[in-house]
């Protein structure tokens, strides 16, 4: 049920290839029944995310959110630097991606439109993202995340909220 795996050992040759992460989507309504992979979610900017998705509801629509990851795995090591214990860094801007769920059949359609938006720090990427219902309306008020910033020398972060504005 795998796809075949190319392996090119022979170190006279060069492939080139590009890697990401990307999420896939299950459907386990049923739970008599074996879950089912319906669809896979990547973007060329989502990076090697590690950020754990999360659902957001507004109205009657139902989104996927998660951010963007390194992209790349840099350590002060790698580039001549003191090792401060492997610390990831990115040179772009962290970004927040929010897929629509309930489009085509059985909730998800590939061609479903995804919302970008970049945080506005650079060298920096997300973290997870947790959403929260302050009002109780069935309607997610507030997204939170956070997000690794800066560079070898000088690693931070911070915590960001995205508030949403019901209509």
């Amino acid at each position: 049920q795998y796809p075949n795996v190319d392996i090119d050992a022979s170190p006279a040759t060069t492939n080139s290839f590009t890697a990401r992460s990307a999420y896939i989507v299950i459907d386990i309504t049923d739970p008599s029944k074996e879950p089912e992979v319906i669809g896979e979610i990547t973007h060329a900017d989502l990076g090697f995310t590690t950020s754990t998705p999360t659902v957001m509801k507004e109205g009657d629509d139902w989104y996927l959110v998660f951010g963007s990851g390194p992209n790349e795995l840099r350590t002060a090591s790698s580039v001549g630097l003191v090792d401060l214990n492997g610390v990831v860094i990115d040179d772009r801007e962290a970004k927040f991606f929010r897929y629509k769920l309930n489009e085509g059949d059985r909730g998800f359609d590939p061609a479903s439109p995804m919302t970008i938006a970049t945080v506005g720090q650079v060298n920096s990427f997300a973290g997870d993202m947790i959403t929260q219902d302050w009002d109780s309306d069935y309607n997610d008020d507030a997204v939170y995340f956070g997000v690794v910033e800066g560079d070898e020398l000088s690693p931070s972060g911070g915590l960001y909220r995205l508030s949403l504005i019901h209509i």
